[in-house]
Formats: structure tokens, C-alpha cells, sequence
């Protein structure tokens, strides 16, 4: 297959890593983006550690998306993400970002 030759890839059951960062833009978008990846790297025992950008006012009511986005943490076993509590929608690529 031509695919296979432009792009070639291969599924995997792991992803090695010594630790795991996510950033997420919203409160929400670490489980939607990447919430099987977190469950397995914390089946294989490596550490995940989760950046929620903005506080997600646009979306909803901030506590309640923190809320959330701890008890999805809880589930997935990764422990509780950081909220650096940005406006939502102003989140902007940036050396101080």
C-alpha cells in the first residue's frame, strides 16, 4: 500500500516513557485527548502528570469542570492535575506559556 510507504506506523500496546507530561488546554481535554494513553502509562507504572491551562469558564462553571477533572484523575489513577487557572479562549502559544 502507497499509505504505508508515505506514513509508515505501527500500532503499540505501550508507549515507553520514564514519566508522562499532559497539557491540557481546558478542563476536560486531558481525558477526551488522551485518556486512554494516561490508562495505560499508569497500568505500566509510569508516573503522568497533568497541566489544565485555562479554568474553562466558557464551557461551564469553573469548580464543577475542576470538580471534574479531579474525580476523572481519581478514575484514571494518576493522581490530581494542576490547574494553572488561565482565561479561557486566551490561551496563546508563548515563551511564558
Amino acid at each position: 500500500m502507497i499509505e504505508e510507504t508515505i506514513f509508515p506506523y505501527t500500532c503499540v500496546s505501550q508507549i515507553h516513557a520514564q514519566s508522562v507530561l499532559v497539557l491540557a488546554p481546558h478542563p476536560d481535554d486531558e481525558v477526551f485527548g488522551c485518556g486512554g494513553a494516561i490508562a495505560q502509562h499508569v497500568a505500566h507504572a509510569t508516573p503522568v502528570h497533568v497541566i489544565i491551562l485555562s479554568n474553562g469558564q466558557a464551557g461551564g462553571v469553573v469548580n464543577i469542570r475542576q470538580a471534574e477533572s479531579i474525580s476523572a484523575a481519581h478514575v484514571l489513577g494518576y493522581g490530581k492535575p494542576v490547574f494553572w487557572d488561565g482565561i479561557d479562549r486566551e490561551i496563546r502559544y508563548s515563551e511564558s506559556l
